[in-house]
C-alpha cells in the first residue's frame, strides 16, 4: 500500500512509465529463440527457433503497477496489445483424451500491434 501523497506524486508518471514499459518489452519479446550452448546463444542451424511470444497478464499487472487485472486489460487494449485465455490441459497415461487443468491470461506479442493513441 503506497501513502497518499506518494500515490499523487507518483500518477503524473505512471501513463509514461507504462507506455515506456510496454514498448520494451514489445521490442524484446516474440522474437525467435536460439540454441544454447553453454552461457552464450548461437544462431540456430537450419532450424526455426520457438518464438518466446506469451507474457502471463497477472504478471503484468504487478510490474505495471496496476490495480487488478481488469486495468491491465485496458491498459493493454488502449495500447492495442493483443489479451487472451488460454486453457493448461493435462493428458491421460490412460488415452488420448485431455484435461483442462486451469485458465490463464497471456499477452500475446506477436499478435500485437503497439501503438500510441
Amino acid at each position: 500500500d503506497t501513502p497518499y501523497l506518494y500515490a499523487c506524486l507518483m500518477f503524473k508518471h505512471v501513463e509514461e512509465m507504462r507506455r515506456v514499459a510496454l514498448r520494451v518489452m514489445q521490442t524484446t519479446y516474440g522474437y525467435k529463440s536460439s540454441k544454447v550452448r553453454g552461457n552464450s546463444p548461437t544462431p540456430s542451424s537450419g532450424t526455426t527457433g520457438a518464438y518466446n511470444d506469451q507474457y502471463p497478464l497477472s504478471h503484468l499487472v504487478r510490474l505495471l503497477c496496476c490495480e487488478d487485472m481488469d486495468e491491465a486489460r485496458r491498459v493493454c487494449r488502449h495500447y492495442n496489445i493483443t489479451v487472451l485465455k488460454k486453457t493448461l490441459t493435462s493428458s491421460s497415461s490412460k488415452g488420448p483424451k485431455t484435461t483442462p487443468i486451469k485458465s490463464r491470461e497471456y499477452v500475446f506479442w506477436k499478435a500485437s500491434k503497439f501503438s500510441i493513441p
